[in-house]
């Protein structure tokens, strides 16, 4: 069951803004992942699971045991790089490294992680949210 929260809103701070918007995210990033006949679904499915440098991105392997202030942030940047200390004398393999700028202005990495995109706007959308008719192409 869903717990309901009694907090005035005048209680929230950032990080509790925070906390909501990584939820939020993570639920609709989960709602997409579904097979469907809608397309619209199928555009947001798309983005949000193509983040490029620029996008407001939420990390999601993490979701639940890391801070929302660590996990979402403007993507700067994604490089591949040798794992340090490789001392075979075979090439290092590589990873993957994230870098996002937080809120609070850090730029903070990331590896061995998934991040999806938080959308900023609808995508593709040929009206305001709440009409009644949307189409899309």
């Amino acid at each position: 069951m869903m717990e309901i929260i009694n907090k005035p809103l005048s209680g929230y701070d950032n990080n509790d803004i925070l906390e909501i918007v990584a939820a939020s995210s993570y639920v609709a990033w989960t709602n997409v992942l579904c097979g469907t006949q809608n397309k619209a679904q199928d555009k947001y499915f798309e983005r949000m699971s193509s983040p490029e440098v620029g996008d407001l991105v939420l990390e999601t392997t993490t979701h639940g045991r890391v801070k929302a202030i660590d996990r979402i942030g403007r993507l700067l940047s994604v490089t591949t790089e040798p794992y340090p200390d490789w001392e075979d004398d075979e090439p290092a393999p590589t990873r993957d490294i994230w870098t996002i700028e937080t809120f609070d202005g850090r730029d903070f990495k990331w590896e061995n992680c998934s991040f999806i995109v938080i959308p900023e706007t609808p995508y593709n959308h040929q009206g305001s949210i709440g009409s009644n008719y949307v189409s899309y192409q």
